[in-house]
């Protein structure tokens, strides 16, 4: 099943909240979903590896792993240019592991650092199970990478329970 098509029309209040090697990732409301959304949009068209993402995501689900919305379709509020294709997902509202520990200003205490980690293992067994696997374990340095690429966890990781925000 392909994913639904989001354009434009559908979005609004656009914010830029972070940008990579891969392309940019914005902040928007959905209008007809009436929540918050992140939009991930490639610097390059590279449309195969954006439906091999969108497919893997489509697979099922995980409470940690982003949802996948929909496909993105269109120019970025305040952009000018060709149209652009991108990934429609949910919007983590409190935040990637990189901005708590940037608020916790050093390393989380024990119990938190202990559930994140029982996270993230949770997410990443996730991923190793879809067929084919898009998670694969590299030697040097030991990293957990997609197929499609490298991938942080403050990328793919929500943290529903976590409270200590």
């Amino acid at each position: 099943m392909p994913p639904v098509l989001i354009g434009n029309s559908g979005l609004k209040s656009w914010s830029v909240i972070g940008s990579g090697g891969f392309g940019q990732v914005y902040k928007a409301k959905s209008i007809d979903l009436g929540i918050d959304v992140a939009i991930k949009l490639l610097h390059q068209d590279d449309s195969s590896s954006l439906l091999k993402e969108a497919e893997m995501m489509l697979q099922g689900g995980n409470p940690y792993v982003l949802r996948l919305l929909g496909e993105y379709q269109g120019v970025p509020s305040g952009s000018s240019g060709p149209p652009q294709r991108g990934l429609v997902m949910e919007f983590m509202e409190r935040g990637s592991v990189e901005s708590l520990l940037q608020k916790l200003g050093g390393p989380p205490p024990w119990p938190l650092a202990f559930r994140l980690c029982h996270q993230v293992a949770l997410g990443m067994n996730y991923l190793h199970q879809l067929s084919p696997s898009c998670c694969t374990l590299t030697s040097s340095p030991p990293t957990c990478c997609w197929t499609m690429g490298s991938v942080s966890s403050s990328q793919i990781l929500a943290w529903p329970s976590l409270s200590a925000l």
